[in-house]
């Protein structure tokens, strides 16, 4: 017999996707509070007495042929009842749904997806037990005052199979779709390849190890340095695992949008390589604001001709494009979006439901207010999850996990309802008195920081959510709607945010002026909350040319000691750059304007050198103005200047960028000039850790040298100390966590801008003398070498470099 495919979705999931119909209405109706519904649920459970089973776990299988192929199908449907309650009079499937709507206006019509799904638990408990007949009951609790409205009905068994079995053959043609194109792209990675004559050196090795993850279920730190390809080395493995049954889909998680385009390319590269042509659905999340059809994303009805009716015609759309296309692109998803009139942004979350890869950011695996809680809430798939550029998630979980209020927003947002809505104006100065209260705690300084939360705010913010809340749902045409809303959303996240509190938290107040106080769950250490969402998955790989070192990155990222390291060397020939260590300089606070005509002979020197481009990165804009108007003053007749702006957006950074093309070409064309001619060099001066210090990639000759000031450590202010206290007190390692290891982390991103091929060559000067002391020089790469120079003989060495 042949090998049975197996498909498994959630009751839930099942109902709404069968059943999903009417608009796309993303207005407010007071149904955000998840973690205020869970203990409403929990609350009713343990009030029900000992003949109430709660979370009873339900499930059923159905087993039909595929009449294009001989691979029977088993489809798996569970989930769990919230209770199930045994009386002298039989059994009732009770369905807890947390409200915001007034329960007066509630009926049995009102919400049938709700009755679907107590209906299909009904069906699989009457069959287990042999019933003949059930009762269904929902329940719903008013989020704000707690009261309840039942609504009961009595069903015969075979209405209720009746049901579920219409529903299941609503879903068959999808399980059928989805399993012939598995076989499908199976078949095609089956004759998968490698798309490169040879691997390079490291390369086989981190493919092997991402392999072996997968494998064994083992999440992995990689430290895979520039040239070592580290998107085809985890991408191919990792195809090979799908293959292999090992993962269902691979979520292919960065910061940057430079860095999903790379896995674009590079699967692009897999498409074009493989013999029988791959066949594979890759899909690059979008954000909504940029994917949406009108000017500002307005997901109402009303506003928008796309909501409207949205969940009539989306399924639809969803099987006229997987029918009539392989490539899941934006523009695809768009072009369909248009021909079915349905919400591009939405579609392609349905879309990603059936798509192999997905290419998309941190915040959708790993944010609790945004992951796709369609894949993560109940997953029936094995997910793979590959993190690009790794390091960059440090900063981003602490935002993910950190939430704050602010006192003058307060205030401010009162004055401003005031002449509209008195009633409103009162909640509003209810949570302005709380605070003014809590603020008693600060110190002289104006400071209050503990690890313990302050649990009066959450019962303030509790019940002054409620009746914002119910304001809200029914004010919808106000004029201060948004402004209130806005804040609303704030106080759900800070309650959210609370929910997550645990030993890796501290809670802090400041105090600026009268009304500047900040109120701040602090997430110090993201490592049990990044855990709970790297659960999701079969195995997690982290990755980047910097995560050094790697203990630091594999504790803060997720504590997991189990979790395999690797670090690789590079594999470009290391006489192809000069690493020069400054003996004479020092960029420690106090000696910075002492530094300044040092620097300067060095940039002179490196620029003179040879005629091409260099990138100059300093540890502050502040900085970066004494040191170009010292260069400026003594050599800009000497060398083309640019200079980072501290505001630039998206066409800016674009025509910065430009220049290093444009200087590199005009010196091969006509329009050159005598000074170019005569060896006129471009130097870009840049901040060290900004845009343009990572993720860029200017490769053979529009990019030869890179000069590093400073050794990169982050601002000391109020925040990088409490990190520092924190970790001081975890494992005496406070200064190590708080600065030195995110500052080299920009230190050698920084370097990596140099050296982006095997035929590169270039000069990377690092002007701090602490960078060639052991404490900082153990955390740098072997291949760096020993080279040191002064001022005064930094030229010969760097112009021998040239010459060899």
């Amino acid at each position: 017999m042949a090998d049975q495919y197996l498909s498994k979705i959630s009751v839930r999931g099942l109902v709404e996707f069968v059943y999903r119909s009417g608009d796309l209405d993303l207005r407010f109706q007071g149904k955000s509070r998840a973690a205020e519904g869970t203990r409403i649920h929990q609350r009713i459970q343990n009030s029900q007495g000992m003949d109430y089973d709660k979370e009873v776990f339900l499930q059923k299988s159905f087993e039909f042929d595929d009449p294009h192929d001989q691979v029977p199908v088993k489809l798996v449907v569970s989930g769990r009842a919230d209770g199930i309650l045994k009386t002298e009079e039989g059994f009732t499937i009770d369905e807890i749904k947390s409200t915001s709507t007034f329960l007066e206006d509630i009926d049995e019509h009102t919400y049938p997806l709700h009755w679907a799904q107590a209906k299909i638990y009904g069906a699989i408990f009457c069959e287990e037990e042999g019933l003949d007949a059930i009762t269904i009951q929902l329940t719903y609790a008013d989020f704000e005052s707690l009261s309840v409205k039942r609504i009961k009905v009595p069903y015969k068994r075979d209405v209720l199979v009746s049901f579920f079995e219409t529903t299941v053959a609503q879903y068959k043609k999808w399980v059928i779709y989805r399993k012939n194109w598995q076989k499908i792209r199976n078949n095609s990675l089956n004759d998968l390849t490698f798309p490169f004559a040879n691997y390079r050196k490291g390369q086989r090795e981190m493919a092997v190890s991402v392999y072996n993850a997968f494998k064994n279920g083992q999440n992995a730190f990689i430290e895979a340095p520039t040239g070592i390809g580290k998107t085809i080395s985890s991408l191919f493995p990792t195809l090979k695992a799908m293959h292999e049954g090992l993962v269902d889909k691979i979520f292919y998680l960065s910061a940057k949008t430079i860095t999903k385009k790379v896995a674009e390319d590079t699967l692009k590269v897999l498409y074009n390589h493989s013999d029988n042509a791959l066949k594979l659905k890759a899909l690059t999340l979008t954000a909504k604001d940029k994917i949406c059809f009108l000017d500002q994303a307005t997901c109402y009805p009303d506003k928008c001709t796309h909501a409207k009716g949205h969940f009539d015609r989306c399924n639809d759309a969803l099987w006229d494009l997987l029918h009539n296309d392989v490539v899941l692109s934006r523009d695809t998803v768009e072009i369909y979006a248009q021909k079915h009139h349905i919400c591009p942004y939405e579609f392609s979350l349905d879309v990603a439901l059936f798509a192999d890869v997905i290419i998309c950011d941190y915040n959708y695996a790993f944010d609790p207010r945004v992951y796709l809680r369609r894949f993560f809430d109940a997953p029936t798939e094995s997910f793979a999850f590959l993190v690009d550029e790794a390091h960059n998630l440090v900063d981003r979980a602490r935002t993910m996990y950190s939430a704050e209020l602010h006192k003058d927003k307060v205030m401010a947002i009162k004055n401003e309802i005031k002449a509209y809505d008195k009633s409103l104006m009162k909640q509003m100065e209810g949570i302005n008195k709380m605070m003014l209260e809590i603020r008693k705690r600060c110190d002289e300084d104006g400071i209050y920081v503990d690890k313990e939360e302050v649990a009066d705010i959450y019962t303030q913010l509790k019940r002054r959510a409620s009746v914002i809340e119910k304001w809200l749902v029914k004010s919808q045409s106000s004029e201060i709607y948004d402004l209130v809303l806005d804040f609303y959303f704030e106080i759900l996240t800070y309650l959210r945010i609370s929910e997550l509190y645990d030993d890796g938290f501290l809670f802090y107040i400041t105090e600026g002026n009268s009304s500047k106080t900040t109120f701040k769950l602090f997430c110090i250490n993201p490592a049990s909350q990044l855990m709970r969402f790297i659960n999701n998955s079969k195995a997690s790989i982290f990755f980047s040319a910097t995560l050094s070192p790697l203990d630091y990155y594999q504790k803060i990222l997720s504590g997991d000691d189990n979790a395999k390291k690797l670090k690789l060397p590079s594999p470009f020939d290391p006489n192809r750059k000069l690493v020069l260590f400054s003996e004479d300089v020092s960029v420690k606070y106090k000696d910075r304007e002492a530094a300044l005509l040092p620097i300067c002979d060095y940039l002179y020197n490196m620029g003179m050198s040879k005629e091409g481009n260099y990138m100059v990165f300093l540890p502050s804009y502040t900085y970066l103005k004494h040191v170009t108007d010292l260069f400026i003053t003594q050599y800009a007749s000497e060398f083309d200047i640019i200079i980072q702006e501290r505001e630039m957006d998206d066409q800016d950074k674009e025509a910065f960028l430009y220049q290093f093309e444009h200087h590199h070409n005009l010196r091969n064309t006509d329009e050159c000039t005598a000074a170019v001619r005569r060896g006129k060099s471009l130097i870009c001066f840049a901040v060290l850790g900004g845009v343009f210090s990572e993720g860029i990639d200017l490769t053979g000759n529009l990019l030869i040298g890179v000069a590093l000031i400073g050794v990169g450590l982050p601002m000391m202010n109020f925040e990088n100390n409490l990190i520092k206290a924190y970790f001081d007190d975890y494992n005496q390692q406070g200064f190590e966590y708080a600065y030195q290891y995110p500052g080299i982390n920009k230190v050698m991103q920084g370097a990596g801008r140099v050296i982006r091929s095997e035929t590169d060559r270039g000069v990377i000067i690092l002007l701090d003398k602490r960078l060639s002391n052991r404490y900082y020089k153990r955390l740098l790469p072997r291949d760096w070498g020993h080279t040191t120079a002064r001022r005064e003989t930094s030229k010969e060495i760097i112009q021998n470099f040239w010459e060899e």
